[in-house]
């Protein structure tokens, strides 16, 4: 089971990206607190938000179950449950459930509304990697799935480092964990139905895809760049036949990328934008 989730501050994009078919073969929405529609329920809840003098009032997650392995429509629930119980996003939190399929695979989308409204405060909803981690070993255990192995594992006598040297040093100037950025791009890889499909949702995780010399490559949040393949540890020409439909000389170079960042950090007042070299 892997389970992903980030925050959102885009009601009428998110709606939109749950409730279009795309390349999907079934769209179904299991669950809302009342009787509306997406869209303005989302809006709803970023409004209250603002209440609260918060940015994010929507926090949105996806759980994927391993492949072959089918969830009946109480299991979806009572996943959303777990998950719930583990971020702290519980009543009076009200959520919304839409199952996506496409035929091969089916995976849950849970948004919550980040206020509570009893207390006019925003759950805190950072950390989230361990709590994401926490909902799916339970979700495995009680529905009988197997284990899906975590980022960090490692095996054999001789095993790969999870990270390069690079890559340790923008982890601790970022405080951005490796590992956790890692188990979350293949995450989002995994419920993507195509290409076009992944860099959205990277997009919405604040990851800009760019072109590099030889592939692909992300740049996150803070400035620093990182290889695609590398991220999803997968050699350089298998991603770039995965990403071919989006053409490398369409993406924005490094330093465009890394522009775009800085200005969405100003506009959002996050402190501590960092600029570095790839790696």
């Amino acid at each position: 089971m892997i389970v992903t989730g980030e925050c959102s501050a885009s009601p009428y994009e998110l709606a939109k990206k749950l409730i279009s078919p795309g390349g999907r073969t079934r769209v179904e929405i299991l669950e809302l607190p009342y009787p509306t529609n997406l869209e303005d329920l989302f809006v709803d809840w970023q409004v209250i938000s603002e209440g609260t003098l918060g940015t994010q009032g929507l926090y949105r997650a996806r759980i994927c179950p391993a492949p072959g392995y089918p969830m009946t429509p109480a299991q979806w629930v009572r996943g959303a449950d777990i998950l719930g119980e583990e971020l702290g996003l519980q009543e009076p939190h009200h959520r919304a459930l839409v199952l996506h399929d496409d035929g091969e695979r089916a995976y849950l989308h849970v948004v919550w509304q980040r206020t509570n409204i009893d207390t006019w405060t925003l759950c805190d909803v950072g950390r989230n990697y361990p709590k994401h981690e926490n909902a799916s070993r339970r979700m495995e255990r009680e529905f009988g799935h197997p284990p899906v192995r975590g980022k960090r594992a490692q095996t054999g006598s001789d095993p790969k480092p999870l990270f390069n040297r690079d890559e340790g040093r923008q982890a601790k100037r970022t405080g951005v964990g490796i590992t956790t950025m890692r188990a979350n791009i293949a995450a989002l890889k995994a419920a993507a139905t195509s290409p076009q499909d992944f860099k959205s949702a990277l997009e919405n995780v604040r990851y800009i895809l760019a072109k590099g010399d030889s592939g692909y490559l992300i740049v996150d949040q803070h400035g620093s760049v990182y290889s695609l393949a590398g991220q999803l540890r997968m050699k350089v020409a298998r991603v770039n036949e995965f990403m071919a439909p989006i053409a490398l000389e369409d993406l924005p170079t490094v330093e465009a990328a890394k522009n775009q960042q800085y200005q969405i950090s100003r506009l959002e007042g996050v402190p501590g934008f960092e600029v570095s070299d790839a790696s």
